[in-house]
């Protein structure tokens, strides 16, 4: 009976383009920077109305997207082409897709395939992908009036501090090498500062040094006192790593406590000074006044 054959053939979307384009693979789970490679390729696939692999019937254009803000997708397993579309020719139904996304999901972002150009009726297909935050490469101190965005880093000004006087800084938090929060990166922990130099009295610098850390991002109140008038970074380690200097920080001299008088000699009795003679103004920690 040809029209019963026909008629089943069409229902199994025999004999047709494809109606869709699906995601053949499982879920992948990436590492941020990473190129998921040809161990976890992306496999994208057009189907008929039957989930049978189908061949467009005129050349077709699939454009691949993401709704990450950080991702490229790729045509080749090194990550080094870039491009969002896909060309399938008429004995064409399947495609490899790569991907490189350097900010985490949470929990996941979502690639969409849709069909750009073709003669066929295609529906767009979805897939699900976990990007991980890498390991601990930056400990990012988070300077006052800043604040700190997962996967974005610091942002705002930063205000000017007093020598001499104390400031508490925002946060310090473990990144991988995109600003991503580790958050195996926890408990107590000893941090060292660099950046900030002693006063011309000599006077160091004061950090807090004990810091406890919660998923990636400290607990502690960063008490701070820097002494020495200058603009400077701040940058935090721990056992001498994750170095990572801190926005620019200006500290301006403290109150006026002294001056500082500098008289060429020799001098004569009697005559007013000559040469060059000055007179500094200075705070406590002998910081020039400007």
């Amino acid at each position: 009976n040809c029209p019963l054959v026909a008629s089943w053939f069409a229902r199994l979307g025999g004999g047709a383009g494809p109606t869709k384009v699906v995601f053949t693979n499982i879920g992948r789970t990436l590492t941020a920077g990473d190129c998921n490679g040809d161990a976890n390729v992306l496999t994208v696939q057009l189907q008929n109305a039957g989930s049978t692999p189908t061949n467009p019937t005129g050349t077709t254009v699939i454009n691949v997207t993401s709704n990450s803000p950080s991702e490229t997708v790729y045509s080749d397993n090194g990550c080094t082409s870039g491009t969002n579309d896909f060309t399938f020719t008429t004995a064409q139904n399947t495609k490899s897709v790569y991907i490189k996304d350097n900010r985490k999901s949470s929990p996941t972002w979502t690639l969409t395939a849709t069909k750009s150009s073709g003669p066929d009726t295609i529906a767009d297909g979805t897939q699900s992908i976990t990007i991980n935050a890498g390991s601990v490469t930056r400990l990012v101190v988070t300077l006052p009036s800043q604040s700190f965005t997962d996967g974005v880093g610091n942002s705002g000004s930063v205000i000017n501090q007093t020598a001499g006087s104390s400031f508490v800084v925002t946060k310090i938090s473990a990144t991988d090498d995109y600003f991503n929060v580790n958050t195996g990166y926890s408990g107590a922990k000893t941090l060292a500062y660099v950046g900030p130099g002693n006063a011309p009295d000599t006077t160091p610098p004061s950090y807090t040094t004990s810091v406890s850390f919660t998923s990636g991002q400290s607990t502690t109140t960063l008490t701070t006192i820097l002494y020495k008038a200058e603009t400077t970074t701040i940058t935090a380690t721990d056992g001498g790593l994750y170095g990572y200097a801190s926005s620019s920080l200006t500290v301006d001299a403290g109150a006026l406590n002294n001056y500082q008088v500098v008289a060429a000699t020799p001098q004569t009795a009697d005559v007013c000074f000559t040469g060059t003679n000055t007179v500094t103004a200075r705070d406590q920690w002998l910081n020039t006044r400007t």
